[in-house]
């Protein structure tokens, strides 16, 4: 599924010939096209275009001198020889490829985190982030889901816990603290509500 395949009559017989399909292809067929796109395009910006493809294909200098290198990253890999090509995808799918999280996988109560849900251990808000969004993304201050509205909460681990920098229950104590603490608290089985008599 990683190449376009197109067919010519060579001496009676037909020839698969493999094309590097466009970089915003669906699917794995565009991630790995994309990734190869951006592995030869950086060799044509090199004068000596040999060493990256020594170290791409992992071939002899001699044999490097040979390819040709043409106007765009398409070209010169649709006219590449057939196990360079494999080379190149194999080398690709392999800087590509993703490990799944074995025990999140396997769980069915993880499977669904649908956007604006919320996070059954920690009573925080599913939540939809881009690229930008990751870099100052704090997940104590930004998937709040409930209010500033104190609530009093006892600690009953035995130990200090805290949510995120800012937030801070000591041994046994009763303190009041916002509602998205407090339930975070209580979800996380740290404290237990306290209620008024």
């Amino acid at each position: 599924g990683y190449i376009n395949r197109t067919y010519g009559e060579k001496n009676k017989f037909y020839q698969e010939k493999y094309t590097l399909p466009e970089k915003d292809a669906p699917g794995w067929k565009g991630l790995i096209s994309n990734k190869i796109h951006y592995e030869i395009e950086k060799i044509l910006e090199m004068e000596e275009n040999w060493k990256g493809w020594t170290k791409l294909i992992k071939i002899s200098e001699d044999n490097a001198k040979k390819i040709k290198n043409r106007k765009t990253a398409k070209d010169t890999f649709d006219n590449l020889l057939p196990s360079y090509k494999t080379r190149i995808v194999r080398s690709s799918l392999k800087e590509i490829q993703v490990f799944p999280d074995e025990p999140v996988t396997g769980d069915i109560h993880r499977l669904i985190r649908l956007p604006g849900s919320l996070h059954g251990k920690t009573g925080l808000m599913v939540k939809t982030l881009s690229k930008k969004e990751l870099d100052t993304f704090d997940p104590y201050e930004i998937p709040i889901a409930f209010g500033e509205k104190p609530v009093k909460v006892r600690n009953v681990v035995g130990r200090p816990v805290t949510m995120g920098n800012n937030h801070k229950l000591n041994i046994d104590e009763i303190k009041e603290l916002p509602e998205f603490v407090a339930i975070y608290f209580m979800a996380m089985k740290f404290a237990t509500l306290c209620l008024e008599t």
